[in-house]
């Protein structure tokens, strides 16, 4: 694997969720399964680092590393509620491939850590969905 850092390897996940055919469009404002998001937002996410898992020399100043990363989507409740969440929980599916594959081409490699999750606050008119996944890379220490 090529050399990279996290800063790079989220832009590409970043690319990944706004290009086609996902199109979803990033949030300023963080959200999460507690916090939902505070206007009607559809078709966004938001990207949280989850810290870093771990790192192992490999010599010559170089590490290979395994940093957590969380994608939250938010997509509005209508008037088939079950629909719209089989539609966000196959979402999930679609970016979980999406970033597996461009990974494969950007020096990272995407692995799903802790699963799909679907849900919607009482009296929300959003579903949040979340993806927890690790991705390792080679890193320059120096």
């Amino acid at each position: 694997m090529a050399e990279t850092d996290l800063p790079t390897v989220m832009a590409r996940i970043r690319t990944v969720l706004e290009a086609a055919p996902l199109s979803l469009v990033a949030t300023a404002e963080g959200f999460s399964h507690d916090r939902q998001p505070t206007t009607l937002i559809d078709q966004t996410y938001y990207l949280e680092d989850a810290g870093l898992v771990s790192s192992r020399p490999m010599g010559n100043y170089k590490a290979a590393r395994i940093d957590g990363i969380r994608v939250y989507v938010a997509l509005r409740v209508n008037d088939d509620p079950h629909v719209r969440k089989e539609t966000l929980e196959s979402t999930l599916l679609d970016i979980e491939r999406a970033i597996k594959t461009d990974g494969n081409a950007q020096s990272y490699h995407a692995e799903i850590t802790t699963g799909r999750k679907v849900t919607q606050k009482r009296g929300s008119n959003v579903f949040v969905g979340s993806l927890g996944l690790t991705v390792d890379y080679d890193v320059a220490e120096n």
